[in-house]
């Protein structure tokens, strides 16, 4: 009787499954390799230790964010939220977006207020820095100030003012 090495492995996976990892024993060993890569992504190594594992299954487990809906989260809100707001998404921020549509995790970080702004969205200042970004290289010859942003913002600015700002001589070299 030969021994079939894939009903050995499967056999061996079975038993072993749903037993305590051995480096990290409130994790089982099945659910070790996803734990493991949300760690990788939230402690940015690419070989977790693992208390970063045991740190992250507490986290998402607390949090009610199972590792595929996090995977999943966090490459469409990581790019958002440190574009927007200068920083990785929170954990409070997961659970709010779990389950949503890639364009409701948008709307969420653009809504947010900005950090330094807080009366201003970010969206907004980010929109108003898109549409500046020209003018002011051309005609000063730097990219827009924060507080330029925000001064356009909330004058509700249209394209022809955010023009006449910075042709007018009304944009020094460091700020408005």
């Amino acid at each position: 009787m030969s021994i079939d090495p894939s009903m050995l492995s499967e056999a061996i996976r079975r038993t072993y499954a749903d037993k305590p990892h051995p480096d990290v024993p409130d994790v089982k060993v099945k659910d070790y390799p996803a734990f493991a890569g949300a760690a990788a992504k939230m402690f940015y190594n690419s070989k977790p230790t693992p208390n970063q594992v045991a740190n992250a299954y507490h986290t998402l487990t607390n949090a009610g964010v199972a590792p595929a809906e996090f995977d999943r989260l966090w490459d469409v809100a990581k790019p958002l939220a440190n574009r927007l707001l200068n920083r990785d998404p929170t954990v409070h921020d997961l659970t709010m977006l779990t389950g949503q549509h890639p364009s409701a995790v948008q709307s969420y970080y653009m809504d947010h207020p900005h950090p330094q702004y807080p009366e201003a969205s970010a969206g907004d200042i980010a929109r108003y820095a898109a549409v500046a970004l020209h003018p002011a290289r051309q005609l000063v010859g730097r990219a827009p100030n924060l507080v330029e942003l925000h001064k356009f913002v909330m004058g509700g600015y249209t394209m022809d003012d955010v023009m006449a700002h910075y042709s007018e001589g009304k944009a020094g070299s460091s700020s408005a």
